[in-house]
């Protein structure tokens, strides 16, 4: 009868051995953290991340994986209502991701940088939008939230707006060319009623 050998547990199959409590492998604290492998290397590097070492594996500290993780929480204040990240404030501001992160770094928008992320407050991109969707009396928007409104592109909604003769009624406000929100259904009710034929024909 041969003798059965015991399984030899390679460092490639981390699950195979038994894994210290309160401590996570590097491909769990990838999945935790939801973040690059590269990123979690310059945070071990920079010692965010602690490590330590149990026989020949290393293993890095499941309590300062949490937080991490805390600190990349969109609730970066006391309150309950979320803050915002770049992209949700420039889709709810019209403005691109760019002049948001701008507006950011010259503080007209209330920011929190959490490690790799910045988070905006909600109260400040409020305020932006409140300053800049009125205008005289009448509701603007911008030539983003138009091209949505029209289910046209940005280009095709630029060239109707600011083009000669345009049947838009817009405002400059803040450096801002703004259109009226009236001004535009009016101009969506005109090009239902338009064939498309003639349509065509004018944009040629």
């Amino acid at each position: 009868m041969t003798k059965q050998r015991k399984p030899r547990y390679s460092a490639r199959h981390p699950n195979m051995r038994k894994i210290p409590e309160g401590a996570l492998t590097k491909d769990e604290a990838l999945k935790y953290l939801g973040i690059a492998i590269q990123t979690l290397d310059y945070y071990i590097k920079q010692g965010i991340v602690e490590t330590y070492r149990a026989g020949k594996y290393r293993y890095i500290t499941l309590e300062s994986c949490r937080r991490l993780r805390d600190l990349n929480s969109p609730y970066v204040d006391d309150s309950t209502e979320r803050w915002l990240t770049t992209q949700e404030a420039a889709e709810l501001t019209g403005l691109t991701v760019h002049r948001v992160v701008l507006k950011c770094r010259l503080g007209e928008f209330d920011s929190a940088k959490a490690l790799h992320r910045v988070y905006v407050n909600p109260v400040s991109v409020n305020a932006y939008i409140e300053r800049y969707h009125t205008a005289n009396g009448r509701k603007t928007v911008t030539v983003n939230e138009a091209a949505q409104l029209c289910d046209c592109s940005l280009r095709t909604m630029r060239i109707h707006a600011y083009g000669e003769n345009s049947p838009i009624e817009s405002v400059l406000k803040g450096g801002r060319r703004l259109l009226y929100l009236d001004s535009v259904k009016k101009f969506i009710k005109l090009r239902k009623k338009t064939p498309t034929s003639k349509r065509g024909e004018s944009g040629r």
